[in-house]
């Protein structure tokens, strides 16, 4: 185990309330310290106290809401997938500043508050490089702008040190012609920083129908997390909003998107 983690906790907070545990009996497998930044969007009608009341018990450094008009008074544009990830993780580098006055973090996670984790078994956590952006996995995309197959990182979850946390924080005053998890990999490349694969850990997108798993067994059905995800796009949109009622979930999470996979209105696949 390393001695001091950071997980930061960014984006919609979606399947958090039904992932929440899981996600922390990772998070703690792999530090005797871990330290907690969660920021997500404000929506104004809805209560938050129940996502905050999750972090009880746990080193919790900062919780956040963000104003959607943060930016140009354009609230479609804060939640797209270039801007959003890393203004969010911008916002917290105050207090992460702060906290780093007084401990060294071995560690950061930047992932989402949908995302579980699992361990593969006999391999080692491996601690970031310097100057290093570790990711679980690269993908091949076509570029916005032309059509021109790339590749891509996908950004589920990362791992890094503080001073390449920094610098990649910055990325979202950077414009996003070819798409993000493209731009995102040619923005490593314009500012020098290398670009890693994470062999130690698999991460999965979860939709809260992802309550099928929450087990003691989750582990070794997690594979499964692609099968439900499938699921919860063929769902009618009253099914998706019975599930967010259900666990108190935002329904905003899943409407103030573009992307198809992720609307609780009956998607139009492209």
């Amino acid at each position: 185990m390393i001695n001091n983690l950071a997980v930061i906790l960014r984006g919609h907070s979606r399947s958090w309330p039904v992932i929440y545990k899981k996600a922390f009996e990772f998070y703690e497998s792999l530090a005797f310290n871990v330290d907690y930044y969660f920021v997500t969007y404000k929506i104004d009608d809805y209560d938050y106290g129940h996502i905050k009341d999750t972090f009880k018990d746990k080193n919790l450094i900062k919780f956040l809401l963000v104003p959607t008009e943060n930016r140009v008074g354009n609230t479609k544009t804060i939640y797209n997938s270039w801007f959003g990830p890393a203004y969010l993780v911008y916002r917290l580098l105050p207090y992460m500043r702060e906290r780093v006055k007084n401990i060294k973090y071995d560690m950061i996670i930047d992932t989402r508050p949908d995302i579980l984790c699992r361990r593969i078994k006999n391999l080692t956590p491996l601690l970031p490089l310097p100057n290093t952006l570790h990711t679980t996995m690269l993908e091949v995309h076509k570029r916005s702008d032309n059509g021109e197959t790339e590749l891509a990182i996908a950004d589920h979850f990362f791992t890094y040190d503080f001073e390449t946390c920094q610098k990649l924080a910055d990325r979202h005053i950077a414009l996003c012609p070819a798409g993000n998890q493209i731009q995102h990999r040619m923005y490593l490349e314009e500012q020098n920083i290398d670009l890693n694969i994470i062999d130690w850990v698999e991460a999965y997108i979860t939709r809260p129908n992802v309550d099928k798993l929450i087990d003691e067994n989750i582990q070794e059905r997690m594979g499964e997390c692609y099968q439900l995800f499938a699921e919860w796009m063929d769902y009618s949109s009253e099914e998706k909003i019975a599930y967010c009622k259900k666990y108190n979930i935002a329904i905003n999470d899943y409407v103030d998107t573009d992307t198809y996979h992720s609307q609780i209105y009956k998607y139009n696949q492209p």
